[in-house]
C-alpha cells in the first residue's frame, strides 16, 4: 500500500512538471514574451526537474524515467508538427515526423522493456489515432469521406486499440491470439487488395464518375468492349449479326494476348529445360571449375537488363530478329541465373541414394536427370515456370525495344499504347478495364499454382 501511495505521489509530481512545461511552451500565465523571460526559464527548469523526479519515482528506474521523458518529448513534437508550428514545406515536417516516430518507439522500449508490449502500445496509439480521425470528423471534412470508409477506419481503430491493450496486458489465451492473427491478416489483405478493387470498380463506371466516388453508381459493362477493341485512336463496335466471341477474336487485345502467350509459353519451356540441365550439372556432377562457374552464373543476377541492352540489340539486329518476337523468348533457352540457382538448391536436397541406385541399374546421366530427378523436382519446376511466365507477362522494356510492328505488341506494350494515344485526356474507366483484363489472368494463375509455388520455393532452401 505504501509503495502504491509513493507511486501516486510521484505521478502527481510528474504531472505538475508536465503542466509547467506546457504552460511555458504553449502559452499560459508564464508564456514567453510576457516581459519576464527569467520567470519562464525558471518555471521550465522546475518543470523538467519535477517531471524527471516524478517519472523516476513512478516508474521505478532511471531507464524507464528516461523513456517517459522521450515519449513526452515526442508527443510534444507531434503536436508542434500537426499544429503547423514548423516552417512551411513538405520535406521538413515529414523528416521531423519520421524522427519523432523513432523517438516514440525508443521511449516505449525503454519504459516497457518488452517487444511484445511495445507493439501493443503502438497498436493502442494507432487505434486511438484512427478513432480520433473518425470521431473528430477529420475523414468527413477532408474530402475522403464516404461513410463506408469511415466505418472501415473505425473498425480498424477499434481492432488495433483492443489488440494493443491485449498485448500490453500480456494475455495468453490461445483462442484470443489465434483470432487476433486472423483478424490482423484479414485487415492486411483488405489493404493490399484495395488497389485492385479500386481498379475493378473504376472499370465499371461511366467516364464522368471516375473521380467522384469509389463505388460505381451506374455499372457500365461496355467499357470492356471498348477497351479491348481500341485501335488507331478509336474503339470499334460489334456488328449487329456478330457474336461476342467473334468480336473478341478480331480485336487488337486478342492479338496482343496471343503474342504474350506465345512469348510466355516458349520462354517458360526454354527456361525450364536449359536451367534444369545446368542446375543438374552444378548439383549432381563433379567437374573441374564447377563452383567457379556457378559463382559466375550467380553474378549474372546482379547485372541489370539495361547493361545488356546495347549488345543484345546489336546482336538481334545483326541476325535479323529485330521487329519479331524471337528476342523475347529465345534467350530463355540459355537459362537464367535465378532459375539455375533455385533448381540447383532443390536438386541438392534429393537423396543421392536414388540417383546411385539408378546408376547401378545402368541408367545414363541423362536418364537419371530425365527419369529420376525431374519427376521429383516438379514443385521447383512449377515455381520456375510461374516466376518466368509472370516476368514475361509484365515485361514492358524488352518489347518496347525490340518490337516495331503494332501487330506484334504484347499486352504490356498495348496497355502503354492505349494510354499514350490519349495523351493527358486518358479515359480512366477504359484504362482500368484494360488493366483489369491484363491483371486477372495472372491472379487466377497464381491461385491455381500457389501450392506448387510455395512448396518449390521453401524446399529449395533446405540444403546446400
Amino acid at each position: 500500500m505504501r509503495d502504491a501511495r509513493e507511486r501516486i505521489v510521484a505521478a502527481s509530481v510528474a504531472l505538475l512538471g508536465a503542466a509547467c512545461l506546457h504552460g511555458v511552451v504553449y502559452g499560459g500565465p508564464v508564456a514567453p514574451g510576457g516581459g519576464r523571460p527569467w520567470l519562464s526559464a525558471a518555471v521550465a527548469l522546475a518543470g523538467v526537474f519535477l517531471l524527471g523526479l516524478g517519472l523516476r519515482g513512478a516508474l521505478g528506474s532511471d531507464r524507464r524515467a528516461l523513456g517517459g521523458v522521450v515519449i513526452l518529448f515526442s508527443l510534444g513534437v507531434l503536436r508542434a508538427v500537426l499544429g503547423d508550428s514548423l516552417a512551411p514545406g513538405l520535406w521538413l515536417p515529414a523528416l521531423v515526423l519520421a524522427a519523432d516516430a523513432f523517438l516514440y518507439v525508443v521511449g516505449l522500449h525503454l519504459v516497457l522493456e518488452s517487444q511484445s508490449r511495445v507493439l501493443g502500445a503502438l497498436g493502442v496509439t494507432a487505434g486511438a489515432a484512427a478513432l480520433h480521425g473518425v470521431l473528430g470528423g477529420w475523414l468527413l471534412t477532408t474530402g475522403l469521406g464516404e461513410p463506408w470508409l469511415s466505418l472501415f477506419v473505425l473498425a480498424c481503430g477499434l481492432f488495433l486499440f483492443g489488440l494493443g491493450l491485449h498485448r500490453l496486458l500480456r494475455s495468453s489465451d490461445r483462442a484470443v491470439v489465434a483470432a487476433e492473427r486472423y483478424v490482423a491478416l484479414s485487415l492486411v489483405a483488405v489493404v493490399l487488395i484495395f488497389p485492385f478493387l479500386w481498379m475493378a470498380t473504376t472499370s465499371l463506371k461511366p467516364k464522368e464518375e471516375t473521380k467522384k466516388s469509389i463505388l460505381p453508381r451506374q455499372v457500365r459493362l461496355r467499357n470492356y468492349g471498348e477497351a479491348v477493341s481500341f485501335h488507331h485512336g478509336k474503339s470499334d463496335a460489334p456488328r449487329p449479326d456478330e457474336s461476342v466471341v467473334h468480336f473478341f477474336l478480331r480485336t487488337p487485345f486478342f492479338q496482343q494476348l496471343c503474342n504474350t502467350l506465345t512469348v510466355g509459353v516458349l520462354g517458360t519451356i526454354g527456361v525450364m529445360l536449359s536451367s534444369s540441365l545446368a542446375a543438374y550439372a552444378f548439383a549432381r556432377l563433379k567437374w573441374p571449375g564447377r563452383d567457379t562457374f556457378f559463382l559466375l552464373t550467380i553474378t549474372t543476377m546482379m547485372v541489370p537488363f539495361a547493361v545488356k541492352l546495347v549488345p543484345l540489340y546489336g546482336l538481334f539486329k545483326w541476325i535479323g530478329w529485330k521487329g519479331t518476337l524471337k528476342p523475347l523468348w529465345a534467350p530463355a533457352f540459355f537459362g537464367t541465373g535465378f532459375s539455375i540457382f533455385l533448381l540447383r538448391q532443390f536438386f541438392k536436397g534429393i537423396p543421392r541414394d536414388l540417383t546411385d541406385a539408378a546408376r547401378i541399374d545402368g541408367c545414363s546421366e541423362f536418364g537419371i536427370y530425365w527419369r529420376v530427378v525431374l519427376p521429383l523436382a516438379r514443385p521447383a519446376l512449377a515455381a520456375v515456370a510461374l516466376f518466368h511466365f509472370l516476368y514475361v507477362w509484365n515485361d514492358f522494356f524488352a518489347p518496347l525495344v525490340f518490337l516495331t510492328d503494332p501487330s506484334d505488341f504484347t499486352l504490356a506494350l498495348g496497355l502503354h499504347q492505349f494510354q499514350s494515344t490519349h495523351g493527358g485526356a486518358t479515359p480512366w474507366s477504359l484504362m482500368m478495364a484494360a488493366a483489369t483484363l491484363v491483371t486477372v489472368p495472372v491472379i487466377v494463375l497464381f491461385f491455381f499454382c500457389q501450392r506448387f509455388f510455395v512448396r518449390g520455393v521453401t524446399m529449395s532452401g533446405m540444403k546446400g
